[in-house]
């Protein structure tokens, strides 16, 4: 099983690459710096949150939302940052994120993330992921089928 999941991972990780870079995205690392608050429940206010020493959330006032936004040290500060560079119009990041809550069936609490930020519409932003979808779809399904299929039964 393993071996099937790190093979689509792998595919996933080199389609993210060669779609981007189709695009002219600069791929921007990103430093481990916490365990980034990624949850929807932060985001939106329905738990609370007890910040420790390593997590410095910023609130945000989000339009008309009577809950508190919160943007962590993570990925969105960095490339935002990468955008202010001379040239530089798209960036991309694939790093691991952690959400302090528990796993269950609907999400995991530690999950491999792709974060695309650019200077483009919203119309364009919907374009740009579902080519992307479709890109990681169609190399899977013509690259990784024998990995896909490990995991489908009867």
């Amino acid at each position: 099983m393993w071996f099937h999941i790190a093979m689509i991972n792998h595919r996933i990780n080199i389609s993210t690459h060669e779609y981007f870079d189709g695009l002219n995205a600069v791929f921007t690392a990103l430093p481990m710096t916490t365990r980034m608050i990624s949850s929807p429940g932060a985001v939106y206010g329905k738990e609370a949150i007890s910040y420790t020493t390593d997590t410095c959330p910023i609130t945000l006032d989000w339009f008309n939302l009577k809950n508190k936004a919160f943007l962590s040290e993570s990925s969105q500060i960095y490339l935002e940052l990468a955008l202010i560079q001379k040239n530089v119009d798209q960036v991309y990041s694939i790093y691991n994120s952690f959400r302090k809550e528990e796993a269950d069936a609907t999400h995991l609490s530690e999950f491999h993330h792709i974060e695309y930020e650019g200077k483009v519409s919203q119309e364009e932003n919907n374009a740009i992921i579902l080519k992307y979808l479709q890109k990681i779809i169609q190399d899977l399904l013509t690259k990784n089928r024998d990995n896909l299929s490990f995991f489908l039964t009867e």
